[in-house]
């Protein structure tokens, strides 16, 4: 008898014979950490605790400096936050990137006529043709032009009063572009969306009504107003620059190390929440810490439990012959079954593949046989739990085999904890053992030692799955 070694790939296809729940927990430990990403909030620089307690260095930093000194410092790295983000609106806004001496603007204007119902919905369409969905559709119509752009080079305003003549209230939509063609491509956007928002208000809101285009123009103007916007933000990162620059130059030794610790640190933070690729990162991160929190409990099992397995190598660890294998006769059903057909031929790949009946008609071969060439009369059937109804079944098997042949069966069943059972085996000179897979391997250990103790020859085993 030896110690029951424990077989890599045996633990391997035991884990993926548990392929369903490792793949809902990957399934979880993904959806988690993603919905996880989506909560990490944006950390600035004037905000990350971490990087104003980073380490003894920081501590004994901010140790040597006043409160009024750490108040520069903070204020510094607020105005660099600041002009970090005034810089990307730079780049990024199309408003700052017109060459304002060409400025082409269309003024869309209509009036709502109700007829004699006295309803105002100028307020309706203005509200309605300021969302989203207004931007998006226009981005839809224009390649070039994203839904930030259209936010910016679209405006809605209510006029409030008559215009032109007109006694009807009207509302008004103003266009700004860099070129005519984009100018003439967002106005024919415009009107189409506008036009689906009339038929949406006459059909949710029951109230019967026409707008009318009073006005629409495209001019080529120097926009002054857009002018002094654009003078007025780079202005503001020049201000924002000259002061870091000029409080940056007042610093202390210890205040100039402070910061640079803290930028350094602050380089490191995210301006804006996770893009896809972080949180792609932890998505696969969560799905791999699922699939391990799974997995770990199934190889822990594996590994510590002490109990007979049917592809376990039964030979080599109770050295005895094995005379042999009773299969469950099991069959996979549903949509995965070659899937668990295939793991399951994979874990018993040493072990015959027939039918039950097959196998214990040549388990019982094999036992009347040792039992004619020893010559005895009688053959002991040892095992922990004889009375299971596969053990049963195959212990009778065996009885009208040994009957036929002359030779009697004697069953003895619980020998480790019946006396009048182990009473049984005083005149045995034959003994077979039959165990059910998941028998504690301690049991059958004790049974093979009770029985050659009593210098009771041991013919071989037979494993029933």
């Amino acid at each position: 008898m030896t110690e029951k070694e424990i077989d890599l790939q045996d633990l391997l296809l035991e884990v993926l014979s548990h392929w369903r729940g490792m793949i809902l927990w990957t399934l979880i430990g993904g959806i988690a950490l993603t919905a996880l990403s989506f909560l990490k909030l944006p950390q600035t620089a004037a905000g990350t605790q971490a990087g104003r307690s980073g380490g003894p260095a920081l501590s004994a930093l901010k140790d040597k400096m006043t409160q009024a000194e750490l108040a520069d410092v903070d204020h510094v790295l607020l105005n660099e936050y600041a002009c970090r983000k005034w810089q990307s609106y730079m780049e990024e806004s199309v408003l700052m990137k017109i060459d304002t001496s060409q400025v082409y603007q269309a003024n869309l204007i209509y009036a709502v006529n109700t007829g004699s119902r006295k309803a105002n919905l100028t307020k309706l369409y203005e509200d309605l043709l300021s969302t989203g969905y207004m931007y998006g559709f226009v981005a839809s119509e224009i390649d070039h032009i994203t839904v930030l752009d259209a936010r910016e080079l679209i405006n809605v305003t209510n006029s409030g009063q008559s215009i032109q003549g007109q006694a009807d209230p009207s509302f008004c939509i103003t266009i700004t572009a860099g070129t005519r063609k984009d100018c003439t491509s967002i106005v024919e956007a415009v009107q189409d969306y506008t036009e689906k928002v009339h038929q949406n208000v006459l059909q949710n809101y029951g109230v019967s009504h026409n707008i009318i285009l009073l006005q629409n123009h495209i001019t080529a103007t120097c926009n002054t107003d857009l002018l002094q916007k654009q003078i007025d933000v780079r202005s503001r990162v020049n201000s924002l620059q000259s002061e870091i620059a000029d409080m940056t130059g007042g610093f202390s030794k210890e205040q100039t190390q402070y910061y640079q610790k803290l930028s350094e640190n602050d380089r490191a933070v995210a301006d804006e929440p996770p893009g896809l690729i972080d949180r792609a990162k932890y998505t696969v991160l969560g799905m791999f810490l699922g699939m391990l929190i799974y997995i770990f409990p199934v190889s822990f099992k594996y590994i510590l439990e002490e109990k007979l397995r049917y592809g376990d190598n039964c030979e080599e660890l109770f050295q005895i012959p094995i005379l042999g294998y009773i299969p469950a006769g099991w069959a996979a059903t549903g949509a995965f079954a070659k899937i668990d057909h295939g793991l399951y031929k994979l874990r018993n790949r040493n072990r015959p593949v027939i039918p039950r009946e097959n196998a214990e008609k040549l388990s019982a071969a094999t036992v009347v046989m040792a039992a004619q060439k020893k010559g005895v009369d009688c053959v002991h059937i040892v095992g922990c739990d004889l009375t299971l109804e596969t053990s049963a079944e195959t212990g009778e098997v065996i009885r009208q085999a040994l009957k036929a042949e002359g030779i009697n069966y004697q069953a003895v069943d619980h020998i480790l904890y019946h006396a009048d059972a182990r009473l049984l085996l005083r005149n045995a000179e034959m003994a077979v053992i039959i165990e059910k897979a998941g028998c504690p391997l301690r049991m059958i250990f004790q049974e093979l030692k009770i029985l050659k103790q009593q210098e009771i020859e041991i013919s071989g085993m037979i494993i029933i799955e």
